[in-house]
């Protein structure tokens, strides 16, 4: 009984491999069959893998069972007509590490992995030895002995035929093993994308019951197309050859595979080292195109680990006449750089791309990006292509805050040369500082004014009649200035939208919208009435105020329906404002603390807007006051003695008019730039 020179059970629990990687047995298969026929004819090579599935458990009680294809992967077979297991070949296969193969690549270690994946491996080869035809048979188990060895002549002889048989995927890898059969090829071609484009791949077909057959090299040529070329890399006294890979009509990842004995054992993401490095590189030849890299080399040969999964890189770099240790790093930023000059052409034209997108987009939506065009060009290479706007403005937004960062880190160095006194590196330091200063600030007011030119339109637009005719409620002016149910305690400042109306209201102690008077934290009133807006203004630095007084005037603002001409008595917008500071001044002050502040509201400054549009009647209403109106009559105006108010009824179009001329100049400047000879 043969057995091996190793402890079997401690050689497999060395073996790593991930669960989504548990095909690794299969390509160690293949890669001994590839070997076994590599001094054959290869259009007479050939290699078969069979697929069993686990059996269907059939119940009496369920009538319809699954579908047989879609059962999970039971048993793997490989066929080939290759040398055969012969006498070297069965010994190399007892000899752990054995150097039988290690010229082509061999690791000796392949044959563990099986075990890794499957509870058995059995094997039958049929050979010539010595011009005479043997079978040999055995079980490979996780112990040290064979189990079932034959080893006999063989008389009814017709060629060579090896097959190896993995019995029994283990329960942690099933649901992770390659169902479907073409995802099977895909992986294949992919591992050993290398033996098909050099045309060093034997006949592979996959049988499966269910699902039929698939020849693996046909498959290859029907459904890619590449463009090949391979380039030389010398790194220190290394020699590397890349073969650069443009695949048309099937989709590829832009990927960097470095391969050790023609298979991938690791992989660089192109597009995150490359940012113009989209998906697809464009057209070539009229086709929509893909890229991706293999490199072979001997350095990389001698680092991959036992399983071929994985490079093992040296921490630390050296190189002499003996040896090499070139780190991940070195040959990463070797491959870029020769990766990017191959792609030079392609890049350009992505890089043009890309660049138009970006200016129009801050063109068009966000100008406030356009001084980092000038000022911080090289914005655009940090940049991916082909970007959607709102990821587009994540990365814009990014940029701009590294240019602040870096006007800040400029800040730091102006400071520290002014203590040294060193003029001439001031003045150079400073004449920078000014202008990326200048830039930035020019992009923050074209965002803000962005901002405010976007929010005119919108208010212009919502003061319009719909299909119906039919004006929109109040709500949806009100939400606009100030969104409702909030207090400022509640609300960021960015969210508020008061400047439309008035631009001081934009500053304040406190406010609140569509709340009931007795929940303002400035006063204490007892009524459940809501006012539309309620601004209690900051006090005056230099006005008699006592120390914990919060607020030293106050705002109202009213909102009614646009073209609304039906108010009753009862919904008398004037009546309504005094009603409101009626119950304010009976009503008491708090403090920041909340407690009460001694004295009444009694001669506290109110005023108070009613935005509404000037309807017969309420014009009507405003008679009956006494309100002076302005010259155009977008405006009433009065002042009620009894109740020391100051009331201001304004039309819609009159808020939306003084809103824009206060900010045209901003407009005229942001959106029709002079065009300059």
């Amino acid at each position: 009984m043969s057995s091996f020179s190793t402890n079997v059970k401690g050689r497999v629990k060395e073996v790593k491999i991930a669960l989504e990687k548990c095909y690794i047995p299969l390509f160690e298969c293949l890669s001994n069959s590839i070997h076994a026929t590599s001094t054959m004819d290869i259009n007479q090579a050939s290699i078969i893998i069979n697929i069993n599935r686990q059996k269907v458990q059939k119940l009496s009680f369920i009538e319809k069972t699954q579908d047989e294809s879609c059962l999970p992967v039971s048993d793997v077979e490989v066929v080939d007509n290759g040398v055969g297991f012969n006498d070297v070949n069965f010994i190399s296969f007892l000899t752990c590490n054995s150097d039988l193969k290690e010229n082509i690549g061999g690791k000796g270690i392949g044959r563990f992995t099986w075990l890794k994946v499957f509870e058995s491996a059995d094997i039958e080869s049929i050979y010539m030895e010595n011009q005479t035809p043997y079978l040999r048979k055995f079980s490979f188990k996780m112990q040290n002995n064979l189990e079932n060895e034959i080893i006999e002549k063989y008389p009814k002889y017709i060629k060579n035929k090896t097959s190896v048989c993995l019995h029994n995927l283990k329960s942690e890898f099933q649901d992770y093993f390659p169902n479907d059969i073409r995802t099977l090829a895909d992986l294949i071609i992919e591992h050993f994308l290398l033996n098909f484009i050099t045309n060093k791949m034997p006949e592979i077909i996959i049988k499966d019951k269910y699902q039929g057959e698939i020849n693996v090299n046909r498959y290859y040529q029907e459904q890619k197309s590449y463009e090949i070329k391979d380039e030389e890399l010398k790194i220190y006294n290394s020699l590397f050859t890349i073969y650069h890979i443009k695949s048309y009509s099937i989709k590829m990842a832009n990927n960097c595979y470095l391969c050790a004995d023609l298979r991938v054992a690791d992989k660089i993401d192109l597009r995150s080292e490359i940012p113009n490095l989209q998906s697809d590189i464009g057209l070539v030849n009229g086709e929509k195109a893909w890229y991706r890299a293999y490199v072979c080399s001997d350095y990389l040969n001698t680092i991959v680990n036992s399983e071929r999964t994985q490079l093992n890189y040296p921490q630390i770099e050296v190189s002499n006449e003996a040896f090499d240790n070139i780190t991940k790093e070195t040959l990463k930023k070797e491959l870029i750089l020769k990766i990017t000059n191959y792609l030079k052409k392609d890049l350009t034209i992505i890089e043009e791309k890309k660049r138009e997108q970006i200016d129009t987009f801050i063109n068009n939506k966000k100008p406030n990006y356009r001084q980092m065009r000038e000022y911080r060009p090289n914005f655009y290479s940090k940049i991916k292509s082909n970007l959607s706007e709102e990821k587009l403005e994540m990365e814009l937004f990014k940029a701009k805050q590294e240019w602040e960062k870096d006007i800040k880190k400029e800040a730091k160095i102006l400071y520290e040369k002014a203590k040294e006194l060193d003029y001439d590196k001031i003045c150079d330091i400073e004449t920078n500082y000014l202008k990326n200063v200048t830039a930035l600030g020019k992009d923050c007011l074209a965002e803000y004014t962005t901002h405010r030119k976007t929010i005119l339109d919108v208010f212009k637009l919502a003061l319009s009649s719909g299909t119906d005719n039919k004006y929109p409620l109040e709500n949806i002016v009100h939400s606009l200035i100030c969104p409702m149910r909030v207090t400022s305690d509640t609300i960021e400042y960015e969210d508020m939208n008061l400047w439309i109306i008035d631009e001081k209201l934009s500053y304040h102690a406190y406010l609140a919208s569509d709340k009931t008077m007795k929940s303002h934290k400035p006063i204490n009133v007892n009524s459940t009435k809501e006012m539309d807006i309620a601004i209690y203004d900051n006090p005056i630095s230099f006005s008699n105020k006592q120390d914990g007084e919060t607020f030293s005037s106050i705002t109202i603002v009213e909102f009614k329906r646009p073209m609304r001409d039906d108010y009753s008595e009862k919904e008398n917008p004037i009546k309504q404002i005094i009603e409101y500071v009626e119950k304010i001044r009976n009503g008491q002050a708090k403090d920041k603390n909340g407690r009460p502040i001694s004295g009444s509201l009694e001669n506290l400054p109110i005023n108070a807007y009613i935005i509404a549009d000037i309807t017969p009647k309420l014009k009507s209403i405003c008679k009956s006051y006494d309100f002076t109106a302005t010259a155009d009559g977008e405006t009433y105006y009065y002042y009620h003695r009894t109740n020391k108010v100051y009331i201001e009824i304004k039309s819609f179009n009159k808020v939306y008019n003084e809103a824009y001329q206060r900010n045209q100049i901003l407009f005229n400047k942001l959106f029709e730039p002079e065009i300059k000879n």
